[in-house]
């Protein structure tokens, strides 16, 4: 008796062993590698994610990437980077590192203290596939009181550079996202399209600059079960939501924490953020300033 109750005590601790494994997926900057460790990185993220199962991470050390997967075939401004649900992606590496917590930080926006987000090695997804420079213009409205962004050059660049469906994005710089697509779920989220529908999504540590979207979220949409957290989002439009749109169903919340939001406008509602609640839609511990809409600049 007491040899099988160690024999099932071996099996039990053996299973959650198996249960809590994962996997890291390296990446580095024209990396040639099967992704098995920094000396052996990989070069392309999504061929990592894509590789990755629930519960595995994509480190990717620091550098410029862009998207590949085309989400509506021969439209190459579909491309973006997919985050399958439950992998988690982290950027901010310098290539050597052993732990996420090795990711060097320091005071780089000059203000006296070093936030979560601010990555010594900054590692940057870019929607601006075509190249052509972005050039973001304050446009003052005919009321003399409400400005918004007019922006050229950006008419070539992807449409959503980030969808993540249900996984986590953690220490990028997303920049250069155009949502103006005429399908809806493709005319929100420039930066960041964040989608719970299978699991919960979460973007942290990340900054998000100069994107925009025809509908809501011109920085980071966030649908239901999201998180935002620990984000910088600036020089961001949309109709709704200019900096970020948090969305909240029947059946879950939406969460915005510790998120500081500048230079943002929306066309309607919601210059910095909007947030539409269900039950519930929380904003917490959030600098909003310099932003401008119609209705809750």
């Amino acid at each position: 008796m007491k040899n099988l109750k160690f024999y099932l005590s071996f099996l039990l601790l053996a299973g959650c062993s198996l249960l809590s494994a994962k996997t890291i997926y390296y990446v580095k900057q024209n990396g040639t590698g099967d992704g098995s460790s920094w000396a052996n990185a990989s070069g392309s993220i999504q061929a990592m994610i894509d590789k990755a199962a629930s519960g595995d991470e994509v480190w990717v050390a620091k550098g410029t990437y862009y998207p590949t997967t085309e989400t509506i075939a021969r439209d190459v401004r579909s491309r973006t980077f997919l985050i399958k649900a439950r992998v988690k992606l982290y950027g901010g590496f310098a290539g050597t590192e052993s732990s996420i917590a090795e990711r060097q930080l320091a005071d780089l926006d000059g203000n006296g203290r070093v936030d979560s987000c601010e990555l010594v090695n900054t590692t940057v997804l870019s929607g601006d596939i075509d190249g052509v420079p972005d050039v973001w213009t304050k446009k003052m409205n005919s009321n003399g009181t409400t400005w918004t962004w007019t922006v050229t050059g950006n008419e070539g660049n992807c449409y959503q550079v980030v969808n993540n469906l249900g996984g986590t994005i953690d220490g990028f710089s997303v920049i250069g996202g155009n949502a103006n697509n005429n399908t809806a779920s493709i005319s929100s989220g420039g930066g960041i399209y964040a989608d719970s529908s299978s699991s919960s999504s979460y973007v942290t540590n990340c900054t998000v600059s100069n994107c925009s979207a025809a509908s809501r979220g011109g920085g980071i949409y966030s649908s239901s079960s999201s998180s935002i957290s620990n984000c910088t989002v600036s020089n961001c439009s949309a109709t709704s939501g200019g900096g970020i749109y948090a969305y909240s169903s029947s059946a879950a919340s939406s969460y915005v924490t510790n998120c500081t939001v500048s230079n943002c406008s929306a066309s309607s509602d919601g210059g910095g953020i909007y947030a539409f609640s269900g039950p519930s839609s929380y904003v917490s511990n959030c600098t909003v300033s310099n932003c401008s809409a119609t209705s809750g600049g």
